[in-house]
C-alpha cells in the first residue's frame, strides 16, 4: 500500500496531495486496556450449541451451491456442525466460561433476545413507502439539505449529487478524491466496476451542512472534507489520527451552535470495499474523533471500537449516539455533565444498525438497520477464531454469507431520549421494494430512507 510521506496531525491536509489507496493495512494496533467492567456471562458449550445448530440448520442447503475450491471447506464446517450440536462426549459443558473479560461496554456483545421479544412493526407499514427519486447511480447512503430546502446525497461513482427541481435530475455537485475523472469514475463508464475503483474516486458515505453553509463530508477512503455552498473539489480536513491512516472514514454529525464536527472512522485496518470483514474479523480499530474548524484540531474521543457507524448529535448537545455495526447496539457517548467522556449502552439491535439519525424537535432519533441479526453472528464475534475460521467459506458462497448475514427486512426504529423503542416500521413481507436501508431521516413530517446498495430514496409519511 501507498504510505503518506508524511503526517500532519491536527493540521490541514491538501486533497492534491493524497495518493489513491490501493490496499488496506494488514497491521492491527493492539488494544488499550480498559476498565473491568461485568457482563453477562455466556458459556462457550452454549455460544458453540448455538452455532452448531444454526450451521446444521444452513449448511445442508449451502453445500449444493458452493463452488468446487469451497466444497472442502462446506464438508467441514457440516461436520464441525454435527459434533458442535451433538456434543457427543459431553466436553462442552466443562469448557470454562469464555465470554470477554475486563471489556469495555462497547467492545462485547450480549446474548441475543428472542425474536419475539424485540419490537416489531406486524403491520409492515413501510409497505405505504412511495419512490421519491431515482438516483440513477447506486448507493445514495446519507442525506442533507441546505437552507434553500434543497436535497443533497452521495452516491457509488464518488460523486456529491444535489437534485435540481428546473431540470428534474440529478447535477453533480462536488467530489472528494483529486483524482476524480469523468472517464474514469463516471458511472457510465464503469457500472460493473464501481467497487474496485472506489479507492481512486472516492465514496461519499456522511454528509451535513454546518450552519455557515459548507458541506461536511465522510469520506470513505480520502477521509473528513469540507466543500463551499458553490460545490467543486472538497478540501480534505482529516485523514489520520495519532500516527495511523483513516482506511474507513464513515458518517458525520456537525454542532448547529458551535460548528464542532463529529465523526466516525469503522477502520484503521479494512477499506469500505472489503467492509464485510470487519463483521467476520470482529475489526476493533474504530474510532470516533472531533474536528473543531476554528482551531483546525482533531481529537481522539474513543478507540478501539468495533465497526462505530452511523454518529448522531443530541439536541442540547450533551451526547452522542454512535451504532456499533458489528456488536448490533447503540452507544451513547457523554460531552457534558458529570459523565462527560464516558460511554454506556444506549440500546440493543435486532440487526446490523448502519445510520443515526435526530429528529428535527430532538427529541427522537431514527436507526437504519440493514438487515436482521442471527445467533451465529452472535458466536461469531465474541469469538474471533470462529469468524476466522468460517471467513472463506462465507467469502466462497454468497449462499453461507447470505445464511450468516440474516434476511435483507428492512427496518427503521425510532428511539426516544432513554433508548426506548417508540416506533418501529418493517416490511416483513418484502413486497415494497425497499432494501439496504442506510438512513431514515425526518424531515417536515416525511421520513426519507435511503439505499447503500440500490439506486432509489423513499419517502413515507408519518402520522398517515
Amino acid at each position: 500500500m501507498t504510505e503518506f510521506t508524511t503526517f500532519m496531525e491536527d493540521s490541514l491536509v491538501d486533497a492534491s496531495s493524497i495518493p489513491p489507496l490501493e490496499e488496506e493495512d494488514e497491521t492491527e494496533k493492539p488494544a488499550a486496556d480498559g476498565d473491568s467492567q461485568e457482563e453477562k456471562k455466556l458459556s462457550v458449550g452454549a455460544e458453540l450449541r448455538i452455532l452448531g445448530s444454526c450451521l446444521w440448520e444452513k449448511a445442508w442447503f449451502q453445500i449444493a451451491a458452493l463452488s468446487t475450491e469451497a466444497t472442502s471447506w462446506g464438508v467441514l464446517v457440516v461436520l464441525a456442525a454435527v459434533y458442535l450440536a451433538m456434543d457427543p462426549l459431553g466436553l462442552m459443558a466443562h469448557l470454562l466460561d469464555f465470554y470477554p473479560q475486563g471489556c469495555k461496554p462497547h467492545e462485547c456483545l450480549l446474548p441475543v433476545p428472542h425474536v419475539n421479544e424485540w419490537p416489531a412493526d406486524p403491520a409492515s407499514k413501510l409497505l405505504n413507502c412511495s419512490v421519491a427519486f431515482h438516483t440513477v447511480v447506486p448507493g445514495p447512503e446519507s442525506l442533507a439539505w441546505d437552507a434553500q430546502g434543497r436535497i443533497y446525497t452521495g452516491v457509488a461513482d464518488g460523486r456529491v449529487v444535489r437534485w435540481s427541481e428546473t431540470d428534474g435530475e440529478w447535477k453533480t455537485f462536488a467530489f472528494v478524491s483529486p483524482y476524480w475523472s469523468s472517464e474514469q469514475c463516471d458511472f457510465k463508464h464503469r457500472a460493473n466496476t464501481l467497487l474496485e475503483l472506489e479507492h481512486k474516486c472516492g465514496r461519499p458515505l456522511g454528509l451535513k451542512f454546518s450552519p455557515s453553509g459548507s458541506l461536511y463530508i465522510a469520506d470513505a477512503y480520502f477521509g473528513l472534507a469540507v466543500v463551499g455552498p458553490d460545490g467543486g473539489l472538497a478540501t480534505v480536513l482529516c485523514n489520520q489520527s495519532e500516527g495511523r491512516l483513516h482506511l474507513f472514514t464513515n458518517d458525520v454529525d456537525v454542532d448547529e451552535h458551535t460548528g464542532v464536527v463529529y465523526f466516525t472512522v469503522s477502520s484503521l485496518r479494512t477499506q469500505r470495499k472489503r467492509y464485510n470483514r470487519l463483521v467476520q474479523e470482529a475489526d476493533q480499530t474504530g474510532r470516533v474523533l472531533k474536528y473543531e474548524p476554528e482551531l483546525g484540531k482533531t481529537t481522539v474521543l474513543l478507540k478501539d471500537f468495533k465497526y462505530p457507524n452511523g454518529i448522531a448529535l443530541s439536541g442540547d448537545g450533551s451526547f452522542l449516539l454512535i451504532a456499533s455495526t458489528t456488536t448490533n447496539r447503540i452507544f451513547k457517548y457523554w460531552l457534558t455533565g458529570q459523565r462527560t467522556a464516558t460511554i454506556e449502552e444506549f440500546a440493543r439491535l435486532p440487526g446490523y444498525g448502519d445510520n443515526v439519525r435526530a429528529t428535527e424537535d430532538g427529541k427522537f432519533f431514527w436507526v437504519a438497520l440493514h438487515s436482521r441479526r442471527h445467533h451465529i453472528h452472535y458466536v461469531m464475534s465474541n469469538h474471533v477464531w470462529v469468524s476466522r475460521l468460517t471467513a472463506p467459506l462465507i467469502r466462497a458462497s454468497k449462499r453461507f454469507a447470505h445464511a450468516v448475514a440474516g434476511e435483507v427486512e428492512p427496518m427503521v426504529i425510532r428511539y426516544n431520549l432513554t433508548g426506548h423503542a417508540v416506533q418501529v416500521l418493517e416490511d416483513r413481507l418484502g413486497a415494497s421494494g425497499v432494501k439496504f436501508v442506510s438512513t431514515a431521516q425526518e424531515r417536515c413530517g416525511t421520513l426519507w430512507l435511503s439505499s447503500i446498495h440500490l439506486p432509489v430514496i423513499w419517502s413515507y409519511r408519518l402520522g398517515a
